[in-house]
Order: C-alpha cells, then structure tokens, then sequence
C-alpha cells in the first residue's frame, strides 16, 4: 500500500511540473532596437518619424546598427518653425534620421577608442565626426544616455539631432 501511495504522489507531481512547464511562457526575445521603449527614454518623437519614413522597418532588421537617437528635447530644440517643417517634409525627415544611423555596433568604449575627430559614414551617406578629446561629443552633441544595447545594435541617447551638411 505503501508502494501504492508514494507511486502515486511521484505521479502527481510528475503531472503538476509538466502542466507548469506548459503554462510558463516562454521568455521574450531579446530586444531589437525599434522594440526598445521609446517613451521611457523619451524618444516619441523618433518613433513617430522613424514610422512617417518607412525607416522603422529597417532598424528592425538584422544589423547590426548604431542609432545615436535624438530625444524628444533634441527635436525641440531645433525650435517650433523648423521641428514641424522637419517633421512635415517626410522626405528630407528621412535624410536627417539617416544621418544618425551607422552600420555596424559602436559602444561608447569602441567610440572613445577612434582617433581623435574620427569619422562614421551614415546610412545617408554623410559623416559623423567623433571627438573624444576629454569628453566623447558626435558631431558637438553629447550621448547623454549611451550603449543602450540591443540584439541588432546598439543605441546612444543624444542631445540634439545630427543634422547633416548641406
């Protein structure tokens, strides 16, 4: 009877750990850099541009990529008149948030380790130059928020958004 009763509660248990198994969701895959929070580092403004370009589609893919990702505060200020006719013109918008997107997955150690005014081709084809002479500044803007990683790049908060030359 003894044998009868332990057979039994070993089979109930084998029962309940695999109905538990089952019912645990299996762990979220690690995130890419469009599934990042946007609005918890205060990136809305990004967001919304980067889905009025299309570009969302392309920092979701393999990579990697290095997005140095303008903040909402960035994007104001470039002032009201020239923030909503940025954002009006989906076009050169595109270009500009080009400018911020580098292939490849630059932390700010590997950033710091360039040569001094070292240079960064973009996505759009322009230049971010890196100076990291006492303090690490791209194009003169500051990552106030950096190596925010990700498994298809890696992703720098910055100060103001990196408009490219003309």
């Amino acid at each position: 009877m003894r044998r009868l009763a332990s057979f039994l509660v070993l089979g109930a248990t084998l029962l309940m750990s695999t109905y538990a198994q089952a019912q645990t969701p299996a762990a979220d895959p690690a995130p890419t850099l469009l599934s990042e929070s946007f609005k918890s580092f205060g990136l809305t403004t990004l967001e919304k541009a980067l889905d009025d370009t299309g570009l969302r589609k392309q920092l979701a893919g393999k990579g990697p990529y290095t997005l140095f990702a303008p903040s909402n505060a960035a994007f104001k200020m470039l002032g009201r008149k020239r923030s909503a006719a940025l954002v009006a013109d989906p076009k050169e918008l595109k270009v500009v948030l080009l400018n911020h997107i580098v292939k490849g997955k630059y932390t700010s150690g590997d950033l710091g380790k360039l040569p001094h005014l070292g240079k960064l081709k973009t996505l759009g084809g322009g230049e971010l130059v890196v100076f990291n002479k006492g303090a690490l500044l791209v194009n003169m803007s500051k990552p106030y928020q950096a190596d925010k990683k990700a498994t298809n790049g890696i992703m720098h908060i910055m100060d103001r958004v990196l408009m490219p030359k003309k």
